[in-house]
């Protein structure tokens, strides 16, 4: 009986002790934009941005045809394209961030596939989420020691 008490007391205090311990949750990376050109956009998702792209190709393919059948029937090509973006982009595009915007890299990039999910820290459109192109980011890297929200970083000796 003795026996039974100690397991049944036992089996308590594990219970209590992993019920009350909070999961850990991974802190997101910090860092910059850094653009390789005037702007880094950060767009609502990955397939947004590939829809934006495929309706810019296919805006292009369209002038250039009108062009040469201008030049087929003796006029003159069309002047450059105002630089409109289609509907499409407009609408897949949450904001355009300048050189050394800071941002939070979030750990879990469902809707960004291969680019990053971030939110922005700092300027005028912060507190924005979206995707960017993983190299318009200058990456911080992980937090040292693998810390998380509820559990500090592992010192060393």
């Amino acid at each position: 009986m003795l026996i039974h008490i100690v397991f049944s007391v036992a089996g308590v205090l594990a219970q209590g002790t992993t019920a009350s311990m909070p999961t850990p949750t991974p802190v997101a990376a910090k860092g910059t934009i850094e653009p390789a050109g005037a702007v880094a956009i950060l767009w609502d998702s990955e397939a947004a941005k590939a829809d934006c792209v495929a309706a810019n190709s296919a805006a292009l393919v369209r002038r250039s045809e009108m062009n040469l059948a201008r030049v087929r029937r003796g006029l003159s090509p069309l002047p450059p394209a105002d630089s409109e973006e289609p509907e499409v982009c407009v609408a897949a595009t949450v904001a355009k961030l300048t050189r050394g915007t800071e941002v939070s890299i979030e750990p879990e990039p469902q809707r960004c596939g291969a680019m990053k999910r971030i939110e922005v820290l700092s300027g005028m459109n912060q507190g924005k989420k979206g995707c960017v192109r993983s190299n318009d980011l200058d990456d911080a890297g992980p937090p040292t020691g693998g810390a998380t929200e509820n559990q500090p970083a592992a010192t060393q000796p």
